[in-house]
């Protein structure tokens, strides 16, 4: 179609999305596998940890916990402005607040030497599962929800990450249900703006046929 164009990026198509949409391939080795050799291992039993220290203030005493509060206060504009961009309502403040948390880990932290939170744990973090909160996505429906003629996805809010490593959480406003997928397609620059019209309707009986005698 393009010569002399190795790789051409097209805009995505919302109704081939409907019509074509397969499941995505599962990489080939499992994020778990460690390129050098004692790069992870695995020990039944451990010397003395460093871990967090429990330290308890004063009944109504909030100023003592001063880090805190102010991560919470930080937590909470956070997540207004994304509730307020994504166009969604206050019913999604817990997913939207889990979303805060799950970026903040992944920003440069001062105290740290500017590094990212995520990183001292794991060398290996990656960055590419990170989508645009609250933008429209297609979820792919299983062969077993779906008959040879309905469309191949539906269309949800992407509202979030699972707790593994492989899956989305994604919400249907037709279904008013929370949808938890791996083989999912993001549209970035829409919002529930762009589906919010589309309601559960049940299809009306087709009396445009009729019946043609035999000659």
């Amino acid at each position: 179609m393009l010569p002399g164009l190795k790789n051409a990026e097209l805009e995505k198509c919302s109704h081939c999305m409907v019509g074509k949409k397969t499941r995505v391939s599962f990489k080939k080795h499992p994020p778990s596998r460690k390129s050098e050799l004692l790069e992870l291992m695995h020990f039944d039993v451990c010397g003395p940890l460093k871990s967090i220290i429990h330290e308890k203030t004063p009944p109504k005493t909030p100023q003592l916990n001063d880090l805190a509060e102010r991560m919470n206060r930080t937590l909470i504009k956070r997540v207004r402005c994304m509730l307020s961009e994504a166009k969604l309502l206050k019913y999604f403040w817990g997913e939207t607040l889990y979303r805060a948390v799950h970026v903040t880990n992944f920003n440069l932290i001062v105290v740290l030497n500017t590094k990212v939170p995520n990183k001292i744990c794991d060398k290996n973090v990656k960055h590419d599962h990170l989508q645009v909160f609250g933008c429209k996505a297609f979820v792919h429906v299983p062969k077993d929800e779906r008959s040879k003629l309905d469309m191949k996805t539906r269309q949800c809010i992407f509202i979030g990450y699972g707790q593994d490593k492989y899956g989305y959480k994604l919400y249907d406003f037709v279904e008013k249900k929370l949808v938890k997928s791996h083989d999912v397609q993001f549209m970035e620059d829409q919002t529930i703006e762009d589906i919010d019209k589309i309601k559960k309707t049940t299809p009306e009986k087709d009396n445009s046929l009729f019946e043609i005698d035999p000659v």
